[in-house]
């Protein structure tokens, strides 16, 4: 399989759950391969694309990288000097480090709902995904903190 990517500006993100018409709208400036792990057969094919870049960002529950063999001791093997971004709702290790996490669950976890009640009292989501575009915008600073500090 080719990769496509070489031409790209951020050249590629990892994601494990798939591409949405937001993703496809919002990503516009980089590729995403979308990993699943029952149907994934190129397994040499990727594993070349992660070795051969800067920056490997992941958005998958803990483990399921590695289970791939993409996982921060495989890339990093491979890449030395490669920066790994590993993005999970509630961290890599810990009781609930398996658990699912959505922009509305991470609302109510962090307490943000709690500051945006509505006219009845109760607590609401935001209309946006506020959580996500956070935590997007902190990923961006530590990636690129990260690359400043190596040059």
């Amino acid at each position: 399989m080719p990769c496509i990517s070489r031409n790209t500006t951020v050249d590629v993100i990892w994601d494990a759950g798939g591409t949405d018409t937001f993703d496809a709208s919002a990503k516009t400036s980089n590729v995403t391969l979308s990993l699943v792990e029952a149907t994934f057969s190129s397994f040499d094919t990727i594993d070349d694309v992660a070795i051969a870049y800067d920056v490997v960002i992941e958005n998958a529950r803990p483990g399921a990288m590695t289970r791939l063999g993409l996982g921060y001791d495989a890339v990093r093997a491979g890449n030395p000097s490669v920066i790994y971004l590993s993005v999970s709702g509630f961290g890599q290790t810990g009781p609930r480090a398996t658990d699912p996490m959505t922009d509305t669950v991470a609302q109510a976890f962090s307490g943000w709902m709690s500051i945006n009640r509505g006219r009845d009292g109760i607590p609401h989501k935001t209309d946006t995904t506020i959580i996500d575009a956070v935590t997007g915008l902190y990923a961006f600073q530590a990636v690129t903190m990260a690359l400043w500090s190596g040059n």
